[in-house]
């Protein structure tokens, strides 16, 4: 086989094997209790009040 043919084949059929996401309604799993999620980062203007692009 052709590399050129295996490759538009793989290109063809990938989309199609691969996964959508979440499922709507899908409830998920809680995480198991030894990994922690991080806080989120904190969004913030501080020391950005003289930037002359605001």
């Amino acid at each position: 086989m052709r590399i050129s043919t295996l490759l538009f084949n793989t290109m063809l059929t990938g989309p199609l094997l691969a996964q959508h996401g979440d499922k709507a309604g899908e409830t998920q799993p809680q995480l198991p209790a030894h990994i922690a999620v991080p806080p989120a980062a904190i969004l913030t203007t501080i020391g950005f009040s003289n930037d002359p692009w605001r």
